[in-house]
């Protein structure tokens, strides 16, 4: 096993499916299947599965992307750092962005980079509420995120064109009765049993900040920063999920029923999210205005 196939390994994990993740990577599909397969003979386990709602990992494919997704990181920062060394003029940006918009915005990247080749672009992939602590402690030099700030020292550029941002929808499996509603609230979900994103997440967060506000604990039976394992324990648990309902177009699973929710913070506007703290480069105001007319 090496870096190479560890990262894809990381990314197929990440985006779910292997369309998403040959396209995050800038490769073919076939490609990345036979790279995978090889890792998979040469570690002599089985990684991953495919699932009705896309690929999970198995046991020891968790316990690899949960210890190789550090080594993974520190590499790609090592090699920028042994390219800086002899490229002074090469201009590193680390941009972080939720898995549903690196998706969205990877035509806009490429394009981007094609105009800029003095440009390393390095997406760092996580919730919202992680990216602000990363762009706040000086890890990231730009954000793509989703309101509310919830930390200081930190602007957040409405992206207005498009009305951009998600809607939070629930996610049920069709045996689960509750299925069937047209629309939901947090009342109507109240005693239900939930897979929940983490706190890194907004929806993971507002979940237990509406659940305060309406006076009841969240029945919560898993927790995970995959949405798509999230989406994979819904029948095992005959629990419901709080996800963008963009994401619906990525998942494969006809079993699944995607219920608008009805709620004052149902929707969350995103916009580029910047630190108060920092000089930026003609790069840098060259990739937020490439993201502004997106």
């Amino acid at each position: 096993m090496d870096i190479k196939q560890l990262n894809y390994f990381i990314n197929l994990i990440d985006h779910g499916s292997f369309s998403n993740a040959a396209k995050s990577l800038f490769i073919t599909q076939p490609s990345l299947s036979q790279a995978l397969k090889k890792m998979e003979q040469e570690l002599g386990v089985r990684l991953y599965s495919q699932t009705i709602t896309g690929i999970v990992p198995t046991c020891a494919g968790q316990y690899l992307y949960d210890h190789g997704r550090p080594l993974v990181d520190d590499f790609e920062k090592l090699v920028a750092n042994v390219q800086n060394l002899e490229k002074p003029d090469k201009t590193v940006i680390r941009l972080g962005i939720p898995t549903l918009f690196a998706m969205q915005y990877m035509t806009i990247f490429s394009e981007y980079l094609l105009r800029h080749p003095n440009v390393d672009l390095t997406l760092v992939q996580g919730g919202s509420r992680e990216l602000q602590e990363k762009l706040v402690g000086g890890d990231l030099d730009l954000g793509i995120i989703s309101y509310p700030i919830h930390l200081p020292n930190i602007s957040i550029l409405p992206l207005e064109r498009g009305n951009k941002g998600y809607h939070a929808c629930v996610v049920a499996h069709q045996s689960n009765p509750i299925s069937q509603a047209k629309n939901l609230t947090f009342d109507d979900i109240r005693h239900q049993k939930f897979s929940s994103l983490t706190p890194n997440y907004i929806l993971g967060a507002l979940l237990h900040e509406r659940a305060k506000e309406l006076g009841f604990s969240p029945d919560i039976v898993y927790s995970d920063d995959n949405w798509v394992v999230l989406l994979s324990s819904l029948k095992t648990f005959q629990s419901i999920c709080i996800l963008a309902s963009e994401q619906e177009a990525y998942s494969n699973d006809e079993e699944l029923v995607w219920i608008p929710l009805i709620d004052k913070k149902s929707f969350h506007p995103i916009g580029i999210a910047t630190s108060d703290k920092r000089d930026y480069s003609q790069e840098l105001l060259d990739l937020i205005e490439a993201i502004k007319e997106s």
